[in-house]
């Protein structure tokens, strides 16, 4: 990052700052509002970027590859769940996810194994909690009409209807909340005899 007289030059960190987090950053850097009516993925890093800040405030990466969690990286620790060798090759999942350990292993040639499974548990939480979270607010479909309207708060329930996997994968239902229980015939008619 440079920004003469304001970022400081030649400082180094390990701390995480994902490519959604420019989004907001630079709407603040450049004096706007980022919208409060919808949910907004990236961070404002602009504390951490200027030096204000040691920690950037985002310890995980949630790697997507189209609608598939392919990976997640958690502070040092990168976890696969499926397995790719190359941009263009297949991709297979995994019986039991991959764990890298970065800080060791940054070209991540040598997985890890048993004694380090707990990193696995705050992995699945904040994997949980992001997919979750798709749930109640779906992502913009493309050729959506702009300006864009989200959903009123509350106007759409995920119902989760099955958990597989080492990191929750859940299959979702949104159904929109009713003060009273829907009509049971939904007004189809059946024909008697």
């Amino acid at each position: 990052m440079r920004w003469p007289g304001n970022v400081p030059a030649g400082r180094v960190s390990n701390e995480l700052v994902h490519e959604v987090d420019f989004f907001t950053t630079l709407v603040t850097a450049a004096g706007g509002t980022v919208p409060t009516d919808r949910q907004i993925d990236g961070m404002d890093m602009s504390s951490f970027l200027l030096g204000a800040d040691e920690d950037s405030g985002r310890d995980m990466v949630l790697c997507l590859q189209g609608n598939r969690l392919q990976a997640a990286k958690w502070r040092q620790w990168k976890v696969h769940l499926f397995q790719q060798d190359d941009f263009y090759s297949t991709w297979a999942p995994t019986n039991v996810p991959i764990l890298y350990n970065l800080e060791w292993d940054p070209r991540e040639e040598h997985q890890v194994d048993f004694p380090h499974a707990w990193v696995l548990h705050p992995v699945a939480a904040g994997a949980g909690a992001f997919l979750k979270s798709l749930a109640v607010e779906p992502p913009i479909r493309p050729g959506t009409p702009d300006p864009y309207v989200p959903p009123e708060p509350g106007e759409l329930q995920p119902q989760t209807h099955l958990q597989i996997g080492p990191i929750m994968q859940y299959i979702t239902t949104l159904v929109r909340s009713h003060d009273e229980p829907p009509d049971p015939g939904h007004g189809i008619e059946h024909q008697s005899g």
